[in-house]
């Protein structure tokens, strides 16, 4: 026998084992013979490495002093750590037998709200003027405005005018901003309208963050389909249990890793805006910078250009 074949025969062997991440992370050294022991773990832990990172990097600031666009975004900070922490538990509970399945779709969809979640992170710390910041806020407030007139037109009817009132009154405000001039009248109405959450869109962050917009559109539209059960969610899906469950593992464990990608991003950030490196492991830092150091420096040049 090979020890081509000898793998193959290992790997179909813990595969059939009940899941587990001490299998995968099994399942990872036998697939990298020979490679750094960084890349001889599940992609599981990885995962939960970069969750406790971030979750201590939002103790060491949440009790502490911050401008609004600060507070937003390490509201959205907290709501990353929280949602990844209900992505631990989906794939731990299986672990445990409490969930009889690995719930794949659920993992894919709360890893893109990550993805969404570390863009708007992004946004709200960029370093841009007092004017500009003004300007984004409005629009901001006229989203969450015209969303809430929305919600309540077919709920709660008597609701409806105050909203109405108070968008009125946040549309009238958004006319005197001078970066409103700098847009062309159909965008002007978007932004007004409550179309629009970035000002320039999340694409423009997307570039910002030197994310591949290739990668992003690939990644991002995917995981969508889980949250949508668009036909690309479904349509293959395997009638053989066997091998259903190891796709299954492998979705999910792209879905996490993508979505690990993203907590590093704002951690590393965040670590740097608040100047907390000397508060974490030297070596542990070198190796995140190591995964996604050259995005984070390119990223950082563009937005020295911006300012």
């Amino acid at each position: 026998m090979t020890e081509q074949d000898k793998t193959a025969e290992a790997w179909a062997e813990l595969l059939a084992q009940p899941y587990s991440v001490e299998n995968q992370s099994k399942i990872a050294k036998l697939l990298n013979p020979g490679k750094d022991a960084w890349e001889q773990v599940a992609t599981e832990e990885h995962f939960e490495n970069g969750l406790t990172m971030l979750c201590a990097v939002r103790l060491k600031i949440i009790d502490k002093p911050m401008t609004l666009a600060r507070t937003y975004a390490t509201a959205v900070l907290s709501k990353i750590c929280l949602t990844a922490t209900s992505i631990e538990a989906l794939y731990r509970n299986h672990e445990a037998g409490t969930l009889p399945t690995l719930d794949h779709s659920s993992i894919a969809i709360l890893c893109r709200t990550i993805i969404e979640a570390g863009i708007m992170y992004w946004y709200l710390t960029e370093e841009v003027s007092e004017e500009e910041w003004k300007f984004r806020l409005q629009v901001l407030k006229i989203h969450d405005a015209a969303a809430r007139v929305r919600f309540w037109k077919p709920l709660m009817p008597d609701e409806v005018d105050k909203e109405r009132a108070a968008l009125k009154q946040l549309r009238e405000e958004l006319k005197a901003l001078p970066p409103l001039e700098r847009y062309a009248e159909q965008a002007q109405n978007k932004l007004a309208g409550g179309q629009t959450v970035y000002v320039d869109g999340m694409r423009a962050v997307v570039r910002a963050m030197n994310i591949d917009e290739e990668y992003y559109d690939g990644i991002y539209n995917y995981l969508s389909a889980q949250a949508h059960a668009s036909p690309i969610s479904y349509f293959r899906d395997s009638d053989d249990p066997a091998t259903q469950v190891v796709w299954s593992r492998g979705f999910s464990q792209y879905c996490l890793h993508h979505a690990r990608q993203m907590i590093l991003r704002v951690a590393l950030r965040q670590i740097k805006l608040s100047g907390l490196e000397k508060e974490f492991d030297a070596d542990e830092l070198g190796r995140c910078r190591k995964l996604i150091g050259p995005e984070l420096e390119a990223s950082e040049k563009l937005q020295l250009k911006k300012t």
